[in-house]
């Protein structure tokens, strides 16, 4: 069994104006790519804290991945940092959440609450949970991302960073 976990910027830090750039097209193709480059032949668990932007794009990237191999046990757990992440998102994009919700195959619900530290603590709890990490950093931005990416480091974690 392999666990890879999945971090990156919300679409407001992101360099495209919105997901109809073809950038972003590009970026949601190298997320399926390297989802699909750490498929195992037994189970596959991919981890998405479930945000707005690669959070959401990589959960929809693995239920590609399942509907393209399945043939494999490939699982998604949504790591939802409090119940009412979605909340104050337009409709369509709590649609779209709500949607993922439904496809995962474990939801880890971190807080029932906002607090100032579930954000934080989901992102610790992805790495905890992952034997890999998938980024979309750009390399400058502080924020939840880079800490992910550090405190993955500090655990040895082997980790993947893609440009946006």
């Amino acid at each position: 069994m392999r666990k890879i976990a999945f971090t990156g910027h919300r679409l407001e830090k992101l360099p495209y104006k919105d997901e109809s750039d073809p950038n972003c097209a590009t970026l949601k193709r190298k997320l399926f790519c390297a989802a699909q480059k750490h498929l195992q032949p037994d189970q596959t668990i991919y981890l998405s804290g479930m945000a707005n932007g690669v959070d959401l794009w990589a959960a929809e990237q693995v239920i590609l991945l399942k509907n393209a191999f399945p043939m494999h046990d490939i699982q998604l757990w949504a790591v939802v940092p409090y119940r009412k992440q979605a909340a104050s998102w337009n409709k369509a994009l709590r649609d779209r959440y709500q949607d993922i919700l439904g496809e995962a195959d474990k939801v880890i619900l971190i807080s029932e609450e906002y607090t100032l530290a579930c954000m934080h603590v989901r992102n610790r709890r992805l790495v905890d949970e992952a034997d890999h990490l998938i980024a979309v950093y750009d390399g400058k931005q502080q924020g939840g991302t880079r800490e992910t990416i550090v405190y993955a480091r500090r655990k040895g974690l082997d980790i993947t960073i893609i440009e946006p």
